[in-house]
């Protein structure tokens, strides 16, 4: 009778030798390690976000986003009543409040108190079809009697060069520029070395 040949598992037989056998053992622990990061970058890389836009009437209609409403028309001369905002106007709005909502979370994270905030956009239309925004200024207008100047740069710099979503995508089809009024005063930004809060110029 024939000896059964004694079976190897099939990572030994994948391993030379017992140093290469711990090498791998150890990219199995490794991965192990890893394996919730790379889930989450997974998950992450899927997310989606989604809306829906619901004709009402004439040229009016409703989008809704998060179960919030947000009525649009048109103006009175392309057939609507003007009861909502454009469409379009909706891209300023986006980007001054995604902006916005990245300087007051910094401001607070620096204990920066301020009394007023405000942001303004202006937006270059090309004369002809399809009218695109063409550029984008940004004008961001603070006040406070304890507000301190190269913390307000500081802020609004790591939005509009890191955080901003929106700004980062307008970009990647128009110049999107800002500056920054403090208490009434312009500031010059050429002034200011980015990403420092300490006042050095």
């Amino acid at each position: 009778m024939r000896s059964r040949k004694q079976e190897v598992p099939v990572f030994d037989r994948l391993c030379k030798d017992e140093k290469s056998k711990a090498e791998q053992y150890q990219r199995i622990i490794c991965f192990e390690n890893i394996k919730p990061i790379l889930l989450t970058l997974q998950h992450t890389y899927h997310m989606k976000k989604r809306v829906s836009v619901k004709w009402d009437h004439n040229m009016a209609f409703q989008g809704v986003v998060d179960d919030k409403v947000i009525l649009l028309d048109a103006a009175p001369n392309e057939g609507g009543s003007g009861s909502g905002v454009r469409p379009k106007a909706l891209l300023l709005i986006a980007l001054g409040g995604n902006t916005g909502m990245d300087v007051v979370n910094f401001l607070n994270q620096m204990n920066e108190k301020f009394k007023s905030f405000e942001v303004n956009i202006e937006a270059r239309i090309d004369p002809e079809d399809p009218l695109v925004y063409s550029s984008f200024e940004v004008t961001y207008l603070i006040s406070g009697a304890e507000i301190h100047t190269p913390k307000v740069v500081k802020a609004v710099q790591m939005s509009m060069n890191t955080y901003c979503g929106v700004a980062m995508m307008l970009r990647k089809v128009a110049p999107v520029n800002y500056h920054i009024i403090v208490n009434g005063v312009h500031l010059d930004l050429n002034k200011f070395i980015p990403g420092d809060d300490s006042g050095k110029q």
